[in-house]
C-alpha cells in the first residue's frame, strides 16, 4: 500500500522550494516524504525541519518512518520528530499486515509500542528532537489506550516507567516543538530587517 517515490529525492524546483520556505519563515515538514527527499530536504535547510506525525524505522520498518540516518541529520538542523500514534507506523504486526492487504482483524498495538518510538528517538537525534504527532485527525485506528487526547495522561505514566523524567516528557508535550517555532521565527524576523 505503499507508493514507490517518482523522483530520487528532491527536483531542482523543490530545493527551490525547501529554501524559499525557509525565507519565509515557513516549517519544512517532512512527513509523507521518501528517506531521498528527507536527506536532501535535510541537506538544503537552514531552518528546523520537523517530521509533524512519523514515527522511527528502526522500530517498525515503514517507508513512512524515519530511518536513524535520518534522525541523526534532523539532530544536527536542530528539527523534531513527532511520534505517530498510528498503528501501522508503530508495530510491525500491523504494518506487515496493512500491506499485506488488512486480512482479519487488525492485530492489537499497544502504549508500549509507541513508547519505544519515543525511546528511539530520545536514544537517536536526543530529547530536544521529539514530540508528540498523535495524527488524529488523519487515521480511524489507534492503539489500545491512545484512541483520544484522554490517552495522553496514560502516555505520559509509560514514559515515566520508561524512565523519562519530568522535564523531558515537558519538552516533548510542547517544549521542543516551540522551540523550533521560534527559531524559525526568529530567523524570518532577521531576514526581513535585512
Amino acid at each position: 500500500m505503499t507508493n514507490a517515490p517518482s523522483l530520487n529525492g528532491l527536483s531542482e524546483f523543490g530545493e527551490s522550494v525547501v529554501r524559499e520556505m525557509n525565507a519565509l519563515g515557513m516549517l519544512v515538514d517532512l512527513s509523507h516524504v521518501s528517506e531521498s527527499t528527507m536527506n536532501d530536504a535535510l541537506r538544503i535547510a537552514d531552518s528546523p525541519v520537523i517530521f509533524s506525525h512519523s514515527s522511527c524505522r528502526a522500530v517498525t520498518e515503514h517507508p513512512r518512518n524515519v530511518p536513524d540516518g535520518v534522525l541523526r541529520m534532523l539532530r544536527d538542523n536542530g528539527g523534531v520528530i513527532m511520534v505517530s500514534f498510528v498503528p501501522v507506523f508503530v508495530s510491525q504486526d500491523y504494518a506487515d499486515r496493512w500491506d499485506a492487504g488488512r486480512d482479519g482483524e487488525a492485530p492489537s498495538v499497544s502504549i508500549d509500542q509507541v513508547v519505544a518510538h519515543f525511546d528511539d528517538a530520545r536514544d537517536i537525534p536526543g530529547i530536544d528532537h521529539v514530540g508528540i504527532g498523535s495524527d488524529y485527525d488523519g487515521f480511524p485506528d489507534f492503539p489500545d489506550g491512545l484512541g483520544d487526547v484522554a490517552g495522553f495522561a496514560r502516555l505520559r505514566e509509560a514514559l515515566t516507567v520508561s524512565g523519562w523524567s519530568d522535564a523531558d516528557i515537558d519538552k516533548v508535550w510542547s517544549g521542543n516543538i516551540l522551540r523550533v517555532l521560534r527559531a524559525t521565527d526568529e530567523r524570518f524576523i532577521l531576514q526581513a530587517r535585512e
